[in-house]
């Protein structure tokens, strides 16, 4: 039972090491010149590989991209 155990867990993160080396994720926050957040903020991520990407700012001016392919260069 052990052994099963140590075999499941160690192919989980295997898995998961895997499947982290094919997405990357962009996070950020927009601010005004005094440092205050903006919200509903357009923000687009340009690639000549993918097409473009647009997010609007959260409330509190934050932004995230998640599950973006690695870059092809």
């Amino acid at each position: 039972m052990k052994k099963t155990f140590a075999i499941a867990i160690s192919l989980m993160f295997l898995v998961i090491w895997v499947y982290s080396q094919e997405y990357g994720n962009i996070y950020g926050t927009v601010n005004d010149e005094e440092g205050a957040p903006l919200p509903g903020v357009s923000v687009t991520l340009t690639s000549q590989f993918y097409p473009a990407k647009t997010v609007i700012t959260s409330e509190a001016g934050g932004f995230r991209f998640p599950r973006l392919p690695i870059a092809k260069d």
